[in-house]
Protein backbone atom coordinates (compact mmCIF):
# COMPACT_ATOMS: atom_id res chain seq x y z
CA UNK A 1 0.00 0.00 0.00
CA UNK A 2 1.45 3.58 -1.06
CA UNK A 3 1.93 5.91 2.17
CA UNK A 4 0.53 9.56 1.36
CA UNK A 5 1.52 12.58 3.67
CA UNK A 6 -1.61 13.27 5.14
CA UNK A 7 -2.60 16.66 7.47
CA UNK A 8 -4.62 16.39 10.85
CA UNK A 9 -4.81 20.31 10.26
CA UNK A 10 -6.45 21.08 6.97
CA UNK A 11 -4.29 23.07 4.87
CA UNK A 12 -7.30 25.11 3.95
CA UNK A 13 -7.86 26.20 7.66
CA UNK A 14 -3.91 26.74 8.00
CA UNK A 15 -4.25 29.05 4.97
CA UNK A 16 -5.81 31.42 6.81
CA UNK A 17 -2.72 32.50 8.99
CA UNK A 18 -0.23 32.42 5.98
CA UNK A 19 2.70 34.78 6.18
CA UNK A 20 3.49 34.68 2.46
CA UNK A 21 1.39 33.64 -0.29
CA UNK A 22 3.25 33.22 -3.86
CA UNK A 23 1.04 31.28 -6.44
CA UNK A 24 0.36 27.63 -4.90
CA UNK A 25 3.58 28.38 -1.85
CA UNK A 26 1.76 29.07 1.22
CA UNK A 27 3.88 29.69 3.96
CA UNK A 28 3.38 30.73 7.65
CA UNK A 29 5.36 31.07 11.38
CA UNK A 30 5.62 27.47 12.83
CA UNK A 31 6.12 27.90 16.69
CA UNK A 32 7.38 24.93 19.07
CA UNK A 33 8.67 24.48 21.96
CA UNK A 34 12.07 24.76 22.56
CA UNK A 35 12.55 25.40 18.85
CA UNK A 36 13.26 28.77 17.34
CA UNK A 37 10.34 29.99 14.96
CA UNK A 38 10.47 28.72 11.37
CA UNK A 39 8.53 30.24 8.09
CA UNK A 40 7.48 27.41 6.14
CA UNK A 41 5.48 25.99 3.89
CA UNK A 42 1.65 24.63 5.45
CA UNK A 43 2.56 21.17 3.11
CA UNK A 44 5.44 20.89 6.04
CA UNK A 45 3.22 21.28 9.12
CA UNK A 46 0.64 18.52 10.70
CA UNK A 47 1.43 15.93 8.54
CA UNK A 48 2.15 12.34 9.22
CA UNK A 49 2.62 9.37 6.64
CA UNK A 50 -1.00 7.45 7.05
CA UNK A 51 -2.29 9.53 9.57
CA UNK A 52 -5.60 8.33 8.94
CA UNK A 53 -5.02 5.21 7.42
CA UNK A 54 -4.81 2.21 9.49
CA UNK A 55 -2.90 -0.95 8.99
CA UNK A 56 -5.60 -2.80 8.53
CA UNK A 57 -6.20 -0.95 5.34
CA UNK A 58 -8.71 1.48 6.55
CA UNK A 59 -8.78 4.80 5.94
CA UNK A 60 -11.16 8.05 6.96
CA UNK A 61 -10.09 9.77 4.27
CA UNK A 62 -12.80 8.87 1.92
CA UNK A 63 -14.85 10.18 4.12
CA UNK A 64 -12.97 13.57 5.27
CA UNK A 65 -12.14 14.63 1.57
CA UNK A 66 -15.82 15.28 0.74
CA UNK A 67 -16.41 17.49 3.25
CA UNK A 68 -12.86 19.31 3.42
CA UNK A 69 -14.13 20.94 0.13
CA UNK A 70 -17.18 22.34 1.84
CA UNK A 71 -15.97 23.56 4.14
CA UNK A 72 -13.05 25.56 2.45
CA UNK A 73 -15.26 26.73 0.47
CA UNK A 74 -17.40 28.30 3.49
CA UNK A 75 -14.04 29.33 5.35
CA UNK A 76 -13.25 31.48 2.30
CA UNK A 77 -16.36 32.99 1.83
CA UNK A 78 -15.95 33.99 5.93
CA UNK A 79 -12.49 35.33 5.48
CA UNK A 80 -14.12 38.06 3.10
CA UNK A 81 -15.67 39.41 5.21
CA UNK A 82 -15.79 42.86 6.70
CA UNK A 83 -18.79 43.03 9.19
CA UNK A 84 -19.31 40.42 12.50
CA UNK A 85 -22.41 38.39 11.94
CA UNK A 86 -24.32 35.83 13.26
CA UNK A 87 -23.48 32.40 12.23
CA UNK A 88 -26.67 30.30 11.72
CA UNK A 89 -25.42 27.62 8.98
CA UNK A 90 -25.80 24.12 9.87
CA UNK A 91 -21.82 23.75 8.52
CA UNK A 92 -20.62 25.58 11.67
CA UNK A 93 -21.08 22.86 14.09
CA UNK A 94 -19.94 20.08 11.34
CA UNK A 95 -17.05 22.77 10.38
CA UNK A 96 -16.00 22.40 14.54
CA UNK A 97 -17.09 18.98 15.40
CA UNK A 98 -14.73 17.56 12.31
CA UNK A 99 -11.64 19.68 13.35
CA UNK A 100 -12.06 18.63 16.98
CA UNK A 101 -11.98 14.81 16.79
CA UNK A 102 -9.75 14.45 13.52
CA UNK A 103 -6.33 15.89 14.65
CA UNK A 104 -3.17 14.52 16.12
CA UNK A 105 -3.47 16.27 19.57
CA UNK A 106 -7.17 14.53 19.79
CA UNK A 107 -5.76 11.27 19.39
CA UNK A 108 -2.79 11.36 21.74
CA UNK A 109 -4.80 12.90 24.46
CA UNK A 110 -7.39 10.47 24.19
CA UNK A 111 -5.19 7.55 24.11
CA UNK A 112 -2.94 9.07 26.92
CA UNK A 113 -5.64 9.55 28.88
CA UNK A 114 -7.39 6.24 29.20
CA UNK A 115 -4.01 4.74 28.75
CA UNK A 116 -3.57 6.66 32.65
CA UNK A 117 -6.87 5.38 33.61
CA UNK A 118 -6.42 1.75 32.36
CA UNK A 119 -3.34 1.52 34.20
CA UNK A 120 -4.88 2.78 37.54
CA UNK A 121 -7.38 0.79 37.09
CA UNK A 122 -4.65 -2.38 36.63
CA UNK A 123 -3.34 -1.37 39.89
CA UNK A 124 -6.72 -1.42 41.87
CA UNK A 125 -7.26 -4.66 40.67
CA UNK A 126 -3.83 -6.36 42.03
CA UNK A 127 -5.50 -5.22 45.47
CA UNK A 128 -7.06 -9.00 46.23
CA UNK A 129 -9.91 -7.43 47.92
CA UNK A 130 -10.84 -5.51 45.22
CA UNK A 131 -10.28 -8.59 42.69
CA UNK A 132 -12.42 -10.81 44.78
CA UNK A 133 -14.95 -8.27 45.31
CA UNK A 134 -15.32 -7.68 41.00
CA UNK A 135 -15.22 -12.21 40.77
CA UNK A 136 -17.74 -12.69 43.55
CA UNK A 137 -20.01 -9.37 42.14
CA UNK A 138 -19.52 -11.35 38.57
CA UNK A 139 -19.85 -14.99 38.90
CA UNK A 140 -21.91 -15.12 41.95
CA UNK A 141 -24.54 -12.86 41.37
CA UNK A 142 -27.54 -14.78 42.11
CA UNK A 143 -29.91 -12.44 39.30
CA UNK A 144 -28.20 -14.69 36.59
CA UNK A 145 -27.19 -11.44 34.90
CA UNK A 146 -23.83 -13.08 33.78
CA UNK A 147 -25.05 -16.59 34.12
CA UNK A 148 -27.73 -17.58 32.06
CA UNK A 149 -26.05 -15.65 28.77
CA UNK A 150 -22.40 -17.74 29.75
CA UNK A 151 -24.60 -21.08 29.86
CA UNK A 152 -26.52 -19.96 26.66
CA UNK A 153 -22.83 -19.22 24.63
CA UNK A 154 -21.28 -22.22 26.24
CA UNK A 155 -24.29 -24.65 25.23
CA UNK A 156 -24.37 -23.06 21.72
CA UNK A 157 -20.21 -23.78 21.22
CA UNK A 158 -19.78 -27.05 23.44
CA UNK A 159 -22.85 -28.44 24.50
CA UNK A 160 -25.94 -28.38 27.37
CA UNK A 161 -24.05 -30.75 29.38
CA UNK A 162 -21.13 -28.88 29.10
CA UNK A 163 -22.12 -25.99 29.98
CA UNK A 164 -24.41 -27.01 32.97
CA UNK A 165 -21.06 -28.48 34.63
CA UNK A 166 -19.22 -25.83 34.28
CA UNK A 167 -22.08 -23.61 35.88
CA UNK A 168 -22.23 -25.77 38.68
CA UNK A 169 -18.57 -25.65 39.20
CA UNK A 170 -18.68 -22.23 39.89
CA UNK A 171 -18.79 -21.78 43.43
CA UNK A 172 -15.70 -23.78 43.50
CA UNK A 173 -13.90 -21.51 40.64
CA UNK A 174 -14.98 -18.57 43.20
CA UNK A 175 -13.50 -20.09 46.03
CA UNK A 176 -9.96 -21.01 44.53
CA UNK A 177 -9.96 -17.25 43.15
CA UNK A 178 -9.94 -16.13 46.61
CA UNK A 179 -7.66 -18.43 47.96
CA UNK A 180 -3.94 -17.52 48.07
CA UNK A 181 -2.54 -18.98 45.12
CA UNK A 182 -5.89 -17.95 43.08
CA UNK A 183 -5.01 -14.34 44.00
CA UNK A 184 -1.97 -15.00 43.23
CA UNK A 185 -2.56 -16.27 39.22
CA UNK A 186 -4.84 -13.48 39.36
CA UNK A 187 -2.50 -10.60 39.73
CA UNK A 188 0.47 -12.70 37.34
CA UNK A 189 -2.57 -12.59 34.49
CA UNK A 190 -2.57 -8.82 35.38
CA UNK A 191 0.56 -8.38 34.40
CA UNK A 192 0.31 -10.03 31.00
CA UNK A 193 -2.66 -8.03 30.59
CA UNK A 194 -0.90 -4.65 31.38
CA UNK A 195 2.17 -5.68 29.12
CA UNK A 196 0.28 -6.18 26.49
CA UNK A 197 -2.19 -2.99 27.24
CA UNK A 198 1.38 -1.32 26.92
CA UNK A 199 2.66 -2.53 23.74
CA UNK A 200 -0.42 -3.13 21.63
CA UNK A 201 -2.49 -0.11 23.09
CA UNK A 202 -0.92 2.60 20.49
CA UNK A 203 -1.82 0.86 17.62
CA UNK A 204 -5.55 -0.01 18.47
CA UNK A 205 -6.04 3.53 19.70
CA UNK A 206 -4.95 4.96 15.83
CA UNK A 207 -7.17 1.64 14.58
CA UNK A 208 -10.03 3.26 16.00
CA UNK A 209 -9.81 6.55 15.99
CA UNK A 210 -9.32 5.73 12.06
CA UNK A 211 -12.04 3.79 12.45
CA UNK A 212 -14.25 6.04 13.90
CA UNK A 213 -13.38 9.35 11.59
CA UNK A 214 -14.29 6.46 8.77
CA UNK A 215 -17.70 6.10 9.86
CA UNK A 216 -17.84 9.26 11.38
CA UNK A 217 -16.03 12.30 10.28
CA UNK A 218 -18.69 14.41 12.48
CA UNK A 219 -19.52 12.39 15.47
CA UNK A 220 -23.14 13.18 16.46
CA UNK A 221 -21.72 13.16 20.27
CA UNK A 222 -19.86 16.11 19.32
CA UNK A 223 -22.60 17.60 17.32
CA UNK A 224 -25.02 17.38 20.57
CA UNK A 225 -22.17 18.52 23.06
CA UNK A 226 -22.06 21.76 20.78
CA UNK A 227 -25.98 21.80 19.72
CA UNK A 228 -26.48 24.77 23.29
CA UNK A 229 -24.03 27.14 21.26
CA UNK A 230 -24.61 30.64 19.28
CA UNK A 231 -21.93 30.85 16.74
CA UNK A 232 -20.57 34.15 15.53
CA UNK A 233 -17.94 35.59 13.20
CA UNK A 234 -15.75 38.28 15.35
CA UNK A 235 -13.16 40.30 13.26
CA UNK A 236 -10.16 42.08 14.21
CA UNK A 237 -7.07 43.28 13.17
CA UNK A 238 -4.85 41.33 10.90
CA UNK A 239 -2.35 39.62 12.69
CA UNK A 240 -4.17 38.94 16.11
CA UNK A 241 -4.95 35.42 16.23
CA UNK A 242 -3.13 32.22 16.44
CA UNK A 243 -4.19 28.59 15.18
CA UNK A 244 -3.04 25.83 17.61
CA UNK A 245 -2.45 22.32 16.70
CA UNK A 246 -5.93 21.52 18.27
CA UNK A 247 -7.73 23.45 16.24
CA UNK A 248 -10.76 24.88 18.14
CA UNK A 249 -10.40 25.36 21.73
CA UNK A 250 -13.36 25.67 24.67
CA UNK A 251 -13.48 27.61 27.44
CA UNK A 252 -14.21 25.66 30.82
CA UNK A 253 -17.59 27.15 32.76
CA UNK A 254 -17.16 29.92 35.02
CA UNK A 255 -13.76 29.62 34.56
CA UNK A 256 -10.51 31.53 32.90
CA UNK A 257 -9.37 28.09 31.88
CA UNK A 258 -9.89 26.14 29.00
CA UNK A 259 -9.69 22.39 27.31
CA UNK A 260 -9.50 21.22 23.84
CA UNK A 261 -12.57 18.75 23.35
CA UNK A 262 -16.60 18.74 24.59
CA UNK A 263 -16.85 15.31 24.09
CA UNK A 264 -18.90 13.70 26.48
CA UNK A 265 -18.58 16.75 28.93
CA UNK A 266 -20.74 19.66 29.03
CA UNK A 267 -18.87 22.02 31.22
CA UNK A 268 -18.11 25.06 28.96
CA UNK A 269 -19.38 27.44 27.94
CA UNK A 270 -17.89 28.56 24.73
CA UNK A 271 -15.96 27.16 21.44
CA UNK A 272 -13.39 29.34 19.62
CA UNK A 273 -11.82 28.53 16.47
CA UNK A 274 -9.46 30.65 14.49
CA UNK A 275 -10.12 30.91 10.86
CA UNK A 276 -7.39 33.52 9.91
CA UNK A 277 -5.29 36.04 11.30
CA UNK A 278 -7.94 38.22 11.47
CA UNK A 279 -11.49 36.23 11.73
CA UNK A 280 -12.98 33.97 14.24
CA UNK A 281 -15.63 31.58 14.59
CA UNK A 282 -16.97 31.91 18.32
CA UNK A 283 -19.69 29.73 19.66
CA UNK A 284 -21.15 31.53 22.67
CA UNK A 285 -24.42 30.33 25.26
CA UNK A 286 -25.63 34.49 25.01
CA UNK A 287 -26.98 35.20 21.08
CA UNK A 288 -25.97 38.56 21.64
CA UNK A 289 -22.98 39.94 19.19
CA UNK A 290 -20.12 38.56 22.00
CA UNK A 291 -16.67 40.89 22.72
CA UNK A 292 -14.02 38.36 22.69
CA UNK A 293 -10.94 39.16 23.96
CA UNK A 294 -8.43 38.17 21.47
CA UNK A 295 -5.23 37.47 24.73
CA UNK A 296 -7.67 35.06 25.83
CA UNK A 297 -8.25 33.35 23.17
CA UNK A 298 -4.40 32.63 21.94
CA UNK A 299 -3.55 31.62 25.17
CA UNK A 300 -6.29 29.12 25.64
CA UNK A 301 -4.85 27.80 21.41
CA UNK A 302 -1.15 27.69 22.68
CA UNK A 303 -1.84 26.25 25.88
CA UNK A 304 -4.30 23.80 24.54
CA UNK A 305 -1.94 22.86 22.25
CA UNK A 306 0.64 19.67 22.29
CA UNK A 307 3.39 20.74 20.13
CA UNK A 308 3.05 23.55 17.91
CA UNK A 309 0.96 26.52 16.93
CA UNK A 310 1.19 28.69 13.48
CA UNK A 311 1.12 32.59 13.17
CA UNK A 312 1.05 35.07 10.08
CA UNK A 313 3.85 37.41 12.41
CA UNK A 314 6.60 36.45 14.55
CA UNK A 315 6.70 38.84 16.70
CA UNK A 316 7.44 38.71 20.79
CA UNK A 317 3.87 38.40 21.50
CA UNK A 318 3.64 35.04 19.66
CA UNK A 319 7.33 34.10 21.05
CA UNK A 320 5.88 34.37 24.61
CA UNK A 321 2.43 32.14 23.71
CA UNK A 322 5.23 29.30 22.45
CA UNK A 323 6.42 29.27 26.56
CA UNK A 324 2.51 28.30 27.13
CA UNK A 325 2.85 25.61 24.61
CA UNK A 326 0.93 22.39 26.11
CA UNK A 327 0.07 23.44 29.66
CA UNK A 328 -3.54 22.44 29.55
CA UNK A 329 -2.98 20.06 26.78
CA UNK A 330 -4.58 16.86 28.62
CA UNK A 331 -7.73 16.07 28.32
CA UNK A 332 -8.55 14.56 31.50
CA UNK A 333 -7.42 16.97 34.31
CA UNK A 334 -6.30 15.93 37.70
CA UNK A 335 -9.74 16.29 38.92
CA UNK A 336 -11.24 14.13 36.50
CA UNK A 337 -9.08 11.06 36.53
CA UNK A 338 -10.20 9.63 39.79
CA UNK A 339 -13.66 9.64 38.75
CA UNK A 340 -13.07 8.03 35.52
CA UNK A 341 -11.24 4.80 37.36
CA UNK A 342 -14.32 4.54 39.72
CA UNK A 343 -16.70 3.95 36.64
CA UNK A 344 -14.51 1.68 34.73
CA UNK A 345 -14.96 -0.07 38.08
CA UNK A 346 -18.38 0.10 39.27
CA UNK A 347 -18.81 -0.99 34.83
CA UNK A 348 -16.70 -4.05 35.91
CA UNK A 349 -18.97 -4.87 39.01
CA UNK A 350 -22.15 -3.85 37.19
CA UNK A 351 -22.23 -5.71 33.30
Amino acid sequence: MQRTNEHYLPRFLMRGFASHIRGEEVKTWWFREGIDPKETNIRNIAAEKDFHSSDSGCSADDSIKPLEDQFGWYLDSLRQQKTECRLDDAVVPELVGNLTVRTKAFREGLTRSTAIAMREVIARLRDTEQLNKIVSVRLGDPSGRLLKPLASKLADKFSPEYADTFIEQLPDMIAFMRSPLGSLLSKIQLEKVEKAFESDFPRAAKESHVHALSQAPVPKTVIAALAHLHWHLVIHNPGSFILGDVGPVFKIENSIRSKSAPVGVYDYDAAFLPISDSHLIAGLEDERSPVVGVEQVNRFSSSCSQTFFISAFNTVREQNYALQLGSSADLLDKDTMPSLVEHVLSLLQSL
